[in-house]
């Protein structure tokens, strides 16, 4: 599919994949969502752009405004930008101060894990999460990897307990996808939104970010 400029379909239909994977993540939460992309080149420019699109959206009792997460997914799309997310509800804080760092995440209402196709292959990837004991809530499928999701029944509040929840998520990568690369496994990881794309060149054309299982 040429899927470098998106119809109005296609951005109807990210924005319906997106929200319903939002409402699962976050339902009865309250916190802030961080949206974010990354600069195409490290310019004034670009870094520009990337700062003016990155947002910080309420999350109130699971409730947020769609609108402002379909304008994020439109105009990174526009621009072949990349569309992430925190995974981790951040602070109110993090919304004044526009950061997502560590001591900015709150509530971690899943576990996850970053498993890139590069590491095992897709096969053995797919073979290790299938025979995991704890079955995921959430696979998305980034277009280059597994986004593996464990919902939890009680978020992890990750102002007390961020080097705890770290541990945790370490040693689920571990045990998933066989991934020792501690980077890739923070309570403040940004991922990718289901419904966008992912505009790396090495895939030629764009590949849509699509929740397999959910």
């Amino acid at each position: 599919m040429n899927a470098t400029v998106a119809t109005p379909l296609d951005r109807y239909d990210a924005l319906k994949d997106a929200v319903q994977f939002f409402s699962a993540m976050y339902a009865g939460q309250t916190g802030i969502l961080e949206l974010r992309t990354v600069p195409l080149q490290q310019t004034l420019e670009q870094r520009r752009i990337a700062a003016r699109l990155r947002d910080f959206v309420p999350v109130v009792q699971g409730r947020f405004d769609v609108q402002r997460i379909d304008r994020f997914m439109k105009e990174t799309t526009r621009l072949h930008m990349a569309a992430y997310f925190g995974v981790a509800l951040r602070t109110p804080q993090a919304a004044r101060d526009r950061k997502g760092s560590a001591p900015y995440c709150q509530t971690l209402t899943v576990l996850f894990v970053d498993a890139d196709f590069k590491h095992l292959g897709e096969a053995v990837t797919r073979k290790r999460l299938a025979e995991f004991p704890i079955p995921p809530s959430i696979i998305v499928n980034s277009g280059g990897g597994l986004h593996p999701y464990w919902l939890l029944r009680q978020p992890l509040d990750l102002q007390d307990n961020y080097r705890d929840a770290q541990s945790i998520l370490r040693r689920l990568a571990k045990g998933v996808a066989d991934i020792v690369d501690e980077s890739v496994s923070e309570p403040a990881r940004i991922l990718r939104v289901p419904g966008s794309f992912n505009f790396k060149k090495e895939y030629g054309e764009p590949r849509r970010v699509v929740v397999e299982q959910i």
